[in-house]
């Protein structure tokens, strides 16, 4: 959809194109600048006039690099003459007009996207059944609360069978100790001389027939050696024993019920508004507390697959503290990332795309280490959301604005080092370099056809087949990015929308082909990431279009040149060269018939004291202006649209926050969406209940932290063909014997425990 967005928006921009490769824009029809360039608001028609006023501490702004080429100097007898280069090159309302046109039709496409989004995602979820829509997660439960039994005979109340049952504990850093452990056994494992079989009750000996490792590698921590492997597997193993001297306190619980009725039956009565919480809820029923007493706090649940077990139970605080480390870490990422490409447009405007592109790969890799250690998501889907608002302002920052601030003001319509050329290498680089670094997938590639063959067993040859991992928000932060740069750049460069459909058309049979070839699986995420994109960051692109647009629209020809009016003195007629401020020679000629010209500052978003917004024409200092009547009526129109937008987009996020803060404090804090289904949970193919267990790159299946011996294979989500469920291969409660709970009456492992519900007559 965004594809055919941007090709009928490039089609209605097409009379601008026109505009701009005319004769009326540019008295030589923008010849000499390469073919993507025509068409757009590049400007060839340029001169050097008289600026008797001019002198260098015009150009003395720190963000100015090649706009001291703009001022030259020569020397008369005696007499320094000054000249400023001034664009030819002038816009009408019609064009205005044009632009505007194409602002309506796109706030007006992504609004109907928006809605349509909203309405597959029900359809979508009414026509597929899974977990979440059968349970109840409770965020509250009493710290002891650890019978299951009880919990299914509280729930049962509001009608309908209990049928799975999960008491997850707050033994997050066990788990992290266990995985540890057994992803240390499977890298020794890995590491034996050949003709050496694994005994996993001699690990000593076990350690001693690894293969050496070089001192190197050891020293920059690339590996370890079996000796260094085994030490670590004891203090783990220590660690473990600890907390069978602990209480492990309850810290959330999963009920799934037989019918999605019970399950919105369950949550309607529990669900209720703040300010009653805050008063005791006086008119709950008794019944409705658990144990009489507790009033419990409850949710529909994320979907089992995308619940972190490992990363359960964080508090508020906690999280906040994480959150603002993990932002600030982001942010100088991103500051670092701007001084490489400022440093790299010194060189050329391909450099400074190479350098986005370059940084646009890294992102990733550097949000996710970010996000591993520096934040704790309880849900997949909650770290996909933190991800993408990462990835988001990294590649935003990077590809769209900092081209804009490092690039001078004057450079905007410059032909060949200026931002509509460095904008047209972006996008270059995205259609070429992205789809053919992601078909080639080198990393899964290698895997697949040397270290699978060459792998000494089967074990090791299905761990190279698993397929290449993927983080959604990654996908969505590269459609995002398009749009946004699209939408940033559109007013100069109207060609980019065609650009952008077909960039997005090659990045998406790209992924399909990745989706169906070479990723893995990916875990239910659900719509958190849709309906953050939808709700914050569309909105952020069509507030950034407008107002970059009617700031544009007011800085026309970007020259900072003004007529003075006066005839040029006797001095200044003739034939010169002249030197700019770097040196580069160049010839001017005067005529008698010229005018005098002085510097004015047309670049209204840098004013200061005051600041200018909407742009308009009467916001020009008196004795500076320099727009024409149709620049001024254009310039108007797209100001004051470019407000309507904002104003649109800030009444939608009021009443939104408005909205919620309302449903939370006095109405009821479950609502339904969709219709209710008819299938039993039982009943549902391939359904999956909350099950707890941890996933590891080094592990073909993830391993269950609980204990399954009597629960059903079916519902634990996967199923290993070479070992039947349950197997001690899959749990991490049997690596180690001794932590046996039942001998000590107290459970340090979550619980799960399902229940037969009644056959139907």
């Amino acid at each position: 959809m965004l594809a055919i967005l941007t090709l009928l928006a490039g089609l209605i921009s097409i009379p601008n194109m026109i505009f701009f490769n005319s004769t009326d824009y540019s008295k030589n029809r923008q010849a000499g600048a390469p073919w993507a360039l025509q068409g757009s608001a590049v400007c060839t028609d340029t001169e050097w006039v008289a600026c008797p006023t001019c002198n260098r501490n015009d150009w003395k702004s720190p963000r100015v690099r090649t706009t001291k080429n703009r001022f030259a100097t020569t020397t008369i007898d005696g007499q320094e003459l000054r000249f400023i280069l001034r664009n030819n090159c002038t816009i009408s309302f019609n064009e205005g007009l044009v632009s505007f046109v194409v602002l309506v039709f796109v706030v007006v496409c992504i609004w109907a996207i928006g809605e349509v989004s909203k309405r597959r995602e029900v359809r979508f979820d009414e026509a597929l059944q899974t977990a979440t829509d059968y349970s109840i997660e409770v965020q509250n439960p009493p710290l002891d609360a650890n019978d299951p039994d009880e919990w299914k005979a509280f729930f049962e109340q509001f009608g309908g069978h209990c049928t799975v049952v999960t008491i997850a504990l707050d033994n997050e850093a066990l788990i992290r100790a266990l995985l540890e452990r057994r992803t240390l056994m499977r890298q020794i494992e890995y590491a034996l001389k050949p003709g050496v079989h694994f005994d996993p009750n001699n690990l000593p000996e076990m350690a001693k027939q690894c293969i050496p490792v070089a001192s190197w590698k050891k020293m920059l921590l690339f590996k370890k050696d079996g000796n260094q492997m085994y030490a670590r597997i004891l203090e783990l193993e220590n660690i473990a024993r600890e907390w069978t001297k602990k209480e492990v306190l309850v810290s959330n619980v999963f009920v799934s019920l037989e019918t999605e009725a019970a399950q919105r039956a369950a949550l309607e009565a529990l669900g209720i508004p703040l300010v009653e919480l805050w008063r005791g809820a006086p008119n709950m029923p008794k019944e409705h507390k658990f144990r009489g007493e507790v009033i419990l706090s409850t949710r529909e649940p994320a979907e089992p697959s995308t619940i972190r077990w490992q990363d359960l139970d964080v508090s508020f605080t906690k999280t906040v503290v994480q959150t603002t480390i993990s932002y600030i870490v982001t942010f100088g990422f991103i500051i670092l990332g701007v001084f490489a490409i400022y440093f790299a447009g010194l060189r050329s405007s391909l450099a400074s795309a190479l350098t986005i592109k370059i940084i646009s790969i890294v992102t990733p890799l550097v949000a996710t280490q970010i996000n591993n250690r520096f934040e704790t998501r309880s849900t997949e889907g909650g770290r996909q959301a933190s991800l993408y608002i990462k990835m988001t302002l990294i590649r935003w920052v990077h590809s769209a604005i900092t081209t804009a601030i490092i690039l001078p003001f004057d450079d905007t319509v410059e032909e060949m080092q200026g931002l509509i050329h460095t904008v047209y290498a972006i996008f270059i680089t995205e259609m070429v370099t992205s789809p053919i670094i992601a078909i080639l997938d080198i990393s899964s590639t290698v895997k697949k056809h040397y270290f699978a063959p060459r792998a000494p067993d089967q074990k090791r040859m299905n761990v190279n087949f698993q397929g290449t991992f993927y983080e959604m928000s990654e996908r969505y932060t590269d459609m995002t990015k398009i749009i946004f740069l699209t939408l940033f750049y559109a007013d100069i460069w109207p060609i980019g929308f065609f650009f952008a459909a077909v960039t997005l058309v090659i990045h998406y049979w790209s992924d399909k082909f990745r989706l169906l070839r070479s990723w893995a699986r990916a875990p239910e995420i659900g719509s958190e990431i849709a309906e953050f994109s939808r709700v914050y960051f569309f909105s952020a692109c069509l507030v950034a279009y407008a107002v970059m647009q009617s700031y544009r629209y007011a800085g026309y020809p970007f020259d900072n040149v003004c007529d003075a009016g006066t005839p040029v003195g006797g001095t200044y007629v003739g034939n010169y060269t002249a030197s700019t401020w770097h040196g580069v020679n160049i010839t001017v000629t005067i005529d008698s018939n010229d005018t005098n010209h002085f510097f004015c500052s047309q670049d209204m978003m840098r004013y200061r004291n005051p600041r200018v917004y909407p742009p308009t024409s009467n916001k020009q200092p008196a004795g500076f202006e320099w727009m024409s009547s149709d620049q001024a009526d254009a310039a108007g129109l797209l100001g004051w649209g470019s407000v309507g937008v904002l104003a649109v987009v800030v009444l939608v996020y009021f009443k939104g926050f408005f909205m919620s803060v309302v449903r939370i404090l006095f109405i009821d804090s479950y609502q339904s969406s969709g219709k209710e289904g008819n299938e039993d949970f039982t009943q549902v193919r391939d359904i999956q209940a909350y099950v707890p267990q941890v996933s590891h790159p080094s592990l073909q299946y993830p391993v269950v932290a609980s204990e399954i011996d009597d629960f059903p294979s079916r519902f634990i989500g996967w199923h290993d063909p070479a070992y039947p469920h349950p197997h001690p291969r899959h749990s991490l409660i049997d690596d180690l014997p001794d932590l046996d709970e039942h001998n000590r009456g107290v459970p340090i492992f979550s619980t799960v425990k399902y229940y037969e519900p009644p056959a139907k007559e």
